[in-house]
């Protein structure tokens, strides 16, 4: 079934014992928007195929064991608007093509290294950005200020509910 096309919008297997890697058969789920694989016992690298869901506004892969780099095929998915995945092994330089509509962004927990790319800047969307437990160096961006809508008060200490995007107006 899973290398079968697929209608399927919204897939939240999380909060289970899944284990392995994740396939390459993305391009059949082209209708994805949300996906959530959170909190299990996934491991290996992001498939490249992931960057096929362009309508995908939501991508979950926290609280795993995935490594390596960001695909730089996720470019695609232009529609995305929460990005998480903190708490995995993934590592190399924050990634500078990341869309600037991204709401969400959570990376903490990583092996991320080299400095905050000053694109985050251009992400005047931006709520919440927790790039905490890393090996990021450099200097902080000093345009971080113009991004209006991120919240600075102890985000990652604070309980936050997110709701889909679609219900913020």
């Amino acid at each position: 079934m899973l290398n079968e096309k697929s209608n399927l919008v919204y897939l939240d297997i999380s909060l289970n014992n899944l284990s392995g890697g994740l396939t390459n058969c993305w391009k059949n789920w082209k209708s994805l928007v949300h996906i959530n694989l959170g909190s299990n016992n996934l491991t290996g690298k992001i498939p490249p195929s992931m960057g096929l869901l362009s309508s995908l506004t939501s991508l979950h892969l926290h609280d795993n064991k995935f490594y390596g780099e960001i695909p730089l095929s996720l470019q695609n998915c232009r529609s995305l608007l929460i990005f998480s995945v903190r708490e995995n092994n993934f590592s190399g330089n924050i990634s500078n093509w990341i869309p600037h509509s991204v709401m969400t962004l959570q990376l903490r927990s990583n092996s991320f290294s080299g400095n905050i790319p000053t694109q985050i800047c251009q992400m005047s969307f931006l709520i919440i950005l927790d790039i905490a437990d890393n090996t990021i160096s450099g200097h902080i961006p000093t345009c971080l200020h113009n991004i209006t809508a991120l919240v600075f008060n102890n985000a990652s200490e604070t309980k936050l509910s997110f709701f889909s995007p679609s219900t913020i107006k």
